[in-house]
């Protein structure tokens, strides 16, 4: 049921079967879609080859992200983004009181955000086979060309120069 607060209206009560339906229908589909679409970006940014390109995909990314506002942006009337807008739900009152439980969640959600990370990238990421940690090979590799590739840089500066 509805209550009219001055211009906006006020979700008083919800049915059990409305509160199921709302859950079913709006809640459970955007958690699956974040959660696919985190897995999914996850992946195809770590196996972006070069940074221009991870810009550009990160870009992409986001872009995909924020489709569904863009298509409520502009696919929904006027009326009926006023009408979502003055359609408010009651919430209770809250009031902040110290405790050692604020501390202690943000410490846990930083620790599992890591966690998180470190099991993707150790176990469930498919971008680099094989992947062990050990870039030392790759590295040396892109030192001694990217060592060369100075080198000549310096030698054609320095003949450019002594040649004027």
């Amino acid at each position: 049921s509805f209550l009219r607060r001055e211009s906006n209206f006020v979700i008083t009560h919800m049915s059990l079967q409305l509160k199921v339906w709302v859950t079913v229908i709006v809640f459970a589909p955007k958690i699956i879609i974040a959660m696919v679409l985190w897995y999914v970006g996850v992946r195809w940014l770590t196996a972006t080859p070069g940074i221009d390109n991870l810009m550009l995909n990160s870009l992409a990314l986001t872009f995909i992200c924020e489709l569904d506002e863009l298509l409520f942006r502009t696919c929904i009337s006027e009326t009926s983004k006023a009408c979502l807008e003055l359609t408010k739900l009651p919430l209770p009152s809250f009031r902040y009181t110290p405790s050692i439980w604020g501390p202690i969640e943000t410490v846990s959600t930083g620790l599992a955000c890591v966690a998180i990370t470190g099991l993707y990238v150790t176990r469930f990421q498919n971008a680099i086979p094989n992947y062990r940690w050990d870039l030392a090979d790759l590295c040396r590799g892109s030192k001694a060309t990217f060592s060369s590739s100075t080198a000549t840089f310096s030698t054609m500066s320095h003949g450019r120069h002594s040649h004027m």
